[in-house]
């Protein structure tokens, strides 16, 4: 009975090597040709690990005036038989032309070793680090960092806007070069006047200034482009184009408030200013409204192209831009920002 179930299998695995012969076949195939595949890709690889130890894997030297080589794996192996360490062929050549003056010094092969001549060498444009020399974390500045996309161009926007902070940007007093109407100069004093809190004598504004004196007035009342300057009560700046309208020139004893900039110099008093020109001379304004010339139908029309950014809640001062420079043969791009309503 025994037997009879060994027959039965052999007959089932004899049907199933029949019946799949030809996957095994394939199967086999294919599995020689990776071993084959391998095996030579083995060897290949050991050969030139062995030959780029040390370069070309042989040594060149002379003797008898014959060149000879020595293959690299064959050197390696008597050395290892007399218990040294290999070295590489320069330092093996140098050290057998030491012992055998007839020997040629062999010259390393740079090119082949991957070492670069000396005139092949070139300097590496060395990293800029971002190193502001000021605080930069104002809301704008920092917003304008965040969005520069070069290191570069990050450290410029640093290095502007630490400049200004340090007023060294732009000069800060522009020298006026134009004659003042007149004949009066910058600084001309022009005394004490009175005033009045009802109506100034200076209408064209007033600004404290901490270091108020005769110098910081005028060029205030100059930035702002007024002719006078009124210095009044210690550390108010007054500015104008008229003044004398609450009475005559007053005594330098109505004026005795001591600058703040200046302890030297006084600055006014309650009500009372001292008036100095700016430099500024009197501007006559013209009238020039817009008007329209015909043109027939040969002459050219010019285009301009209008560029218009609207920030905030402007649209009436925009519609009456618009009525103003409107043609129909011009071209208006119109920004909106997108917090504006």
């Amino acid at each position: 009975m025994a037997a009879s179930r060994v027959d039965s299998r052999g007959s089932r695995t004899g049907r199933l090597c029949v019946r799949y012969r030809k996957f095994f076949i394939a199967a086999g195939v294919t599995l020689g040709l990776q071993l084959f595949l391998c095996h030579s890709f083995l060897r290949i690889n050991l050969r030139a690990g062995d030959s780029d130890i040390y370069g070309s894997g042989k040594v060149p030297f002379s003797k008898d005036n014959e060149e000879h080589t020595i293959p690299l794996k064959l050197r390696s192996v008597d050395s290892n038989q007399q218990g040294h360490i290999p070295q590489p062929p320069v330092a093996a050549a140098a050290a057998a032309a030491d012992d055998n003056p007839a020997l040629i010094h062999v010259q390393p092969d740079e090119e082949a070793a991957g070492i670069p001549k000396p005139d092949q060498v070139k300097d590496e444009p060395q990293q800029i680090k971002f190193s502001p020399t000021c605080d930069v974390t104002a809301k704008d500045v920092a917003s304008a960092i965040r969005r520069a996309k070069t290191t570069e161009c990050k450290q410029e926007i640093a290095d502007v806007f630490c400049e200004q902070q340090a007023g060294r940007l732009y000069d800060l007093h522009l020298p006026n070069f134009c004659p003042n109407k007149g004949g009066t100069i910058q600084g001309h004093y022009y005394g004490c006047y009175r005033d009045n809190s009802a109506h100034r004598d200076l209408d064209g504004g007033m600004e404290e200034l901490a270091n108020n004196s005769p110098q910081e007035c005028i060029d205030h009342c100059f930035r702002s482009g007024m002719k006078y300057a009124g210095l009044q009560f210690t550390k108010e700046c007054w500015c104008g184009n008229q003044y004398g309208q609450h009475g005559p020139r007053l005594e330098e004893a109505h004026c005795h408030s001591v600058c703040p900039g200046n302890g030297s110099q006084a600055c006014g008093a309650y009500l009372s200013n001292r008036i100095f020109g700016t430099g500024v001379h009197e501007v006559t304004r013209e009238e020039a409204p817009l008007k329209h010339r015909t043109l027939n139908g040969t002459e050219p029309r010019v285009k301009i192209v209008f560029v218009l950014t609207v920030n905030g809640r402007a649209i009436r001062q925009v519609a009456r831009l618009l009525r103003v420079i409107y043609s129909p043969d011009h071209f208006y791009y119109i920004h909106v920002d997108k917090v504006s309503s």
